[in-house]
């Protein structure tokens, strides 16, 4: 047989690592979206763990198909949540946590929990053996199946089976200080709903010495009070700051928060701190309730970072503003020199000078503007082609932007002139030019 006319198929790790790599790739823009693409991955790499007779195996292959995307504890995570599936979901599902190693420590602890207060079926005979015909299941497998229940079988005089009832779990007691007010908190405004929402049995006191803090700990606690009755502080905690009470972080009024490196970004001792809660989180929650849910933990985050950065721009971009426009009044009202009253500067077709006083757009002054002209025409001469041509409008103007962007700061007149120069040049550069005089020593 030609062996061209053979055609090699994918074996069955070959599919396999298809599969791992397009579970990778997929879309976790939603929660949903982010468990099921989650579970998938569990399922199959406890599909592709069956295949191997050990871990070293295992992680061999997944190295050289270039799937070792997890590390060795994340993975061994996701392996156990592929053989507990049902379960995994329904932690997910709760917005424990987006830590696949949580989330398993969560499910060992549901697992412990059922088989604590589940009795196994009891079967008394004389040789402690299973009847015949009844598979024969370790404590441990049977403790775990919470969900079947044993069905009885007939009466015989050889063997009873009796069934448990199952061990209802004590009334949970409520915790220590839920709604009593104690010493520390007995003369303090907002008392009564402070120690109803935080229940841990410090937490008390270490709210008193926060609120106490000279020049802040009254707004702080009023911004505590804000996030309670606005229904972003969730429901009662077990949260207490008294590891915090140097640099008391976001959870102190957000609690349910999980995402520890962005909470302990803030220091609500701050002001700026506490001002960015109240224009920005606290509106952003407001504007729509699902960011309340800790599960969408994970929407809110980048949310607030690109509110926050765009208040930021306006305000610099305000600030800009008003100081080129105290410099164009300055000048206003000072006397013109017979120079600035005088001339008129024209770029390329387009009018620079005298600004148009109704529709202030080019922030600068005659002195500016002037040494923007002469800055640019300077620039002009010494961007050149490989072969000594001049370099194309466009370019020009944007390796101008890049020069002036380091000036903006301290000299944004300067740099509105620059850009409006080349925004003329660009748009027209065989256009009429009227420039200033080229300084002797220029060049």
């Amino acid at each position: 047989m030609n062996d061209d006319n053979v055609i090699n198929m994918p074996t069955p790790l070959t599919v396999l690592a298809d599969k791992l790599r397009a579970a990778y790739a997929r879309e976790k823009t939603t929660r949903a979206a982010w468990i099921d693409a989650m579970l998938d991955v569990a399922n199959l790499l406890v599909e592709a763990r069956d295949r191997f007779q050990s871990n070293q195996d295992f992680s061999v292959w997944l190295m050289t198909n270039d799937l070792d995307e997890y590390g060795k504890n994340d993975r061994a995570a996701l392996i156990n949540i592929g053989r507990e599936a049902r379960l995994a979901r329904m932690v997910m599902e709760e917005g424990q946590s987006d830590s696949v190693r949580l989330i398993w420590e969560e499910m060992q602890k549901r697992i412990a929990w059922a088989a604590e207060r589940t009795e196994l079926v009891r079967v008394p005979n004389a040789g402690n053996t299973p009847p015949e015909g009844t598979p024969s299941e370790s404590p441990a497998v049977s403790a775990a199946k919470v969900d079947i229940e044993p069905e009885p079988e007939p009466e015989s005089e050889t063997a009873t089976i009796e069934v448990a009832q199952p061990i209802e779990p004590p009334a949970e007691e409520p915790p220590v200080g839920r709604g009593i007010i104690k010493r520390a908190l007995m003369d303090m405004p907002h008392a009564a709903l402070l120690a109803e929402y935080f229940t841990h049995r410090n937490a008390q006191g270490a709210l008193a010495r926060l609120f106490k803090t000279r020049g802040q700990g009254a707004d702080l606690r009023d911004l505590v009070v804000e996030s309670i009755r606005g229904g972003f502080f969730g429901p009662p905690t077990e949260y207490t700051p008294r590891h915090d009470e140097t640099q008391p972080n976001l959870r102190l009024v957000l609690p349910w928060m999980k995402n520890r490196s962005f909470c302990s970004r803030f220091n609500l001792l701050r002001p700026s701190e506490r001002a960015e809660l109240r224009e920005i989180m606290f509106p952003l929650m407001q504007e729509d309730p699902q960011l309340k849910d800790p599960a969408n933990e994970y929407l809110l985050v980048p949310l607030f970072e690109r509110r926050r950065k765009s208040i930021e721009e306006e305000r610099r971009r305000q600030l800009l503003a008003a100081d080129a426009m105290a410099k164009v009044q300055r000048a206003a009202a000072q006397p013109d020199s017979s120079a600035a009253a005088t001339t008129v500067y024209i770029a390329y077709g387009t009018p620079l000078w005298p600004l148009p006083r109704d529709d202030i757009k080019a922030l600068y002054t005659f002195a500016e503007l002037e040494a923007a002209c002469n800055f640019s025409r300077f620039l002009m001469g010494q961007l050149r082609e490989p072969d000594g041509r001049p370099a194309k409008p466009l370019s020009m103007k944007i390796i101008a932007n890049h020069l002036i962007k380091y000036a903006r700061p301290l000299y944004p007149g300067f740099a509105d002139a620059v850009s409006a120069f080349f925004d003329a040049y660009v748009a027209n550069p065989e256009g009429e030019s009227k420039m200033p005089r080229v300084p002797i020593n220029m060049g």
